[in-house]
Formats: structure tokens, sequence, C-alpha cells
């Protein structure tokens, strides 16, 4: 994972979403994953699973959820420690 998108509901994560999407260098799943929130039990073969092949270099997803899940900034700190996060 090279970088999460974070924000509240309605802070357009949608749209820079899909205006990194439109660079082939960036793969982003475009259901929301809630990884590090609601789906962390599913562990990490099934995260990695979610990305789409063979598409670019860059990893990238975003999800509101992290901010109001209390447990995801740790899970995010300890899983992905090096992520850009985009707010």
């Amino acid at each position: 994972m090279d970088l999460l998108i974070i924000g509240g509901a309605k802070c357009a994560t949608t749209w820079l979403q899909n205006s990194l999407q439109r660079n082939f260098d960036i793969t982003m799943p475009d259901p929301e994953l809630h990884y590090f929130s609601r789906n962390f039990s599913k562990g990490p073969a099934w995260y990695a699973d979610q990305f789409p092949r063979p598409r670019g270099a860059i990893l990238g997803e975003k999800f509101n959820s992290y901010l109001t899940d209390p447990a995801a900034g740790a899970r995010i700190k300890d899983h992905a420690p090096n992520v850009k996060l985009i707010m």
C-alpha cells in the first residue's frame, strides 16, 4: 500500500479517487474495502487480492471509516507504516 485517501463523508474523496484512477501508474479498487476498520479480520492476503492487476505500480485506496474507527489508525501504523496519507 502506497497511499490512503482519508476524509469525512461528502468531502470529495470519491472525486479524488476517480481523478487518481485516470493515471495508469495508480491502482485503486472501486469498492470501499474498509480493510483497516471493518474487514481487518479477513487478513492481508484478502486485502492484496482486492487490487486489480496488472495496472499501476502505485497502490492506493480511500475510505472515510478510517477516521471514525478507533482501531484503524493503529492498524495502519503497524501494517503500512510508510503509507502516504491524503486528507
